[in-house]
């Protein structure tokens, strides 16, 4: 699976988990909405919806 972060540079990046994981190569940062693939799922910690198999 490809995980995509978006980015909106609102962290210190020394201590920002998704710089960590491209270092690792386990994900890709972007930084403009339209660069976030078609069919993604978006995860939002503040969402009302939760993801879920029912």
């Amino acid at each position: 699976m490809k995980v995509t972060v978006f980015h909106a540079n609102e962290c210190d990046k020394r201590k920002c988990t998704a710089f960590k994981m491209e270092k690792q190569g386990k994900c890709k940062i972007v930084y403009k909405i339209h660069q976030i693939p078609r069919g993604a799922v978006v995860l939002n910690p503040f969402s009302e919806k939760a993801v879920s198999y029912e």
